[in-house]
């Protein structure tokens, strides 16, 4: 389990990495201001979603389902949802598309009339990532079923990618609607990478087959996960809008010190997806020694971090953060 546990924490944080490296890139291109303010804000309702499939909102309820099914079986289900979560994804795009002038006025009230409308415009364009992170979703749990967590795990790093190339190419010169339309190709990038392994496991994705009550019996199990998920999301939310407030550019630095608290919790989404791929093959008792084993390699992995990003915080953040932390909005 550990070792599995690893290779998927490393897969995690090579994307963590490039995340971070496209928020810093954002900031040495574009300065922590209006625009970096504004296009965080855009990019916040996306992200959202990205960050709960890939902590397991759909593989949580669509695993156990999955693998309760014969082989034949297992392609039927997949060959059926896979249409239907695509134009679930498709659905949200329609409705961020629509919606994004209010939307963005609810993230970030801080803004001013340049920085609405910059979100509202930057948010049309990555409105399109949902259907990519819908099918990546569940391409990831044939995957896991199989117990390939690191290749299901390349999603950050696949969504990082075209932004960070981008940025580091353009730089000054790149523009809001350009890097969200990088973040698009990253979301096409996520279920295009798995599409050759699950073609190789038999899945035809020309082959649409549906199974009755199939798509009711997953809304069933996620209904559950989703309460405190929105809970999760509505915290994040609140940080937002608050900092919106706080003045030119604090969105942009409250996002980045996030991405730096967030990396004992990589470890933890990790032990997550790979704990859930086997409990879910095993019995009963099995599946207590397992949670066992879950629980001690989760305080072996977050205490060490947790304990080290504390102690080290200050030279982090002289280290990783761009010179212009100096005289910005935020308390020191």
């Amino acid at each position: 389990m550990l070792g599995s546990t690893l290779w998927l924490t490393l897969a995690t944080l090579t994307g963590l990495a490039a995340g971070f490296a496209r928020e810093w890139l954002l900031v040495a291109a574009w300065g922590a201001g209006s625009q970096s303010d504004a296009f965080l804000v855009s990019m916040f309702l996306p992200e959202a979603l990205r960050m709960s499939l890939a902590a397991g909102l759909l593989s949580a309820a669509a695993l156990p389902l999955y693998q309760q099914r014969t082989a034949e079986q297992q392609q039927r289900w997949l060959g059926g949802m896979a249409p239907r979560l695509l134009l679930t994804g498709l659905a949200m795009s329609v409705i961020l598309l629509l919606s994004a002038g209010g939307l963005v006025r609810l993230i970030g009230p801080g803004l001013d009339a340049d920085g609405y409308a910059q979100a509202a415009s930057g948010l049309r364009w990555l409105a399109w990532c949902a259907p990519g992170f819908m099918l990546h979703a569940l391409f990831c749990v044939p995957l896991q079923a199989r117990s390939r967590f690191v290749l299901a795990g390349l999603g950050s790093l696949l969504f990082n990618l075209p932004p960070v190339i981008y940025l580091a190419t353009l730089s000054h010169a790149s523009t809001s609607t350009g890097l969200a339309s990088a973040c698009v190709l990253g979301s096409v990038l996520m279920p295009g990478v798995l599409l050759p392994a699950l073609y190789r496991s038999g899945w035809r994705p020309w082959q649409w087959q549906s199974e009755a009550g199939a798509m009711r019996e997953l809304l069933q199990r996620i209904g559950p996960l989703l309460s405190s998920n929105l809970a999760s999301q509505g915290l994040a939310l609140l940080e937002r809008m608050v900092a919106s407030l706080l003045g030119e550019g604090a969105v942009t630095w409250v996002n980045l010190a996030r991405k730096l608290i967030n990396l004992p919790l990589i470890a933890l989404m990790s032990l997550n997806q790979v704990l859930l791929g086997l409990m879910s093959g095993s019995a009963g008792d099995q599946r207590l020694s397992l949670l066992k084993r879950g629980l001690g390699s989760a305080t072996l992995l977050t205490l060490p971090a947790v304990a080290g990003l504390i102690g080290a915080a200050g030279a982090l953040v002289t280290l990783l953060l761009p010179n212009q932390t100096q005289g910005g909005p935020l308390p020191e």
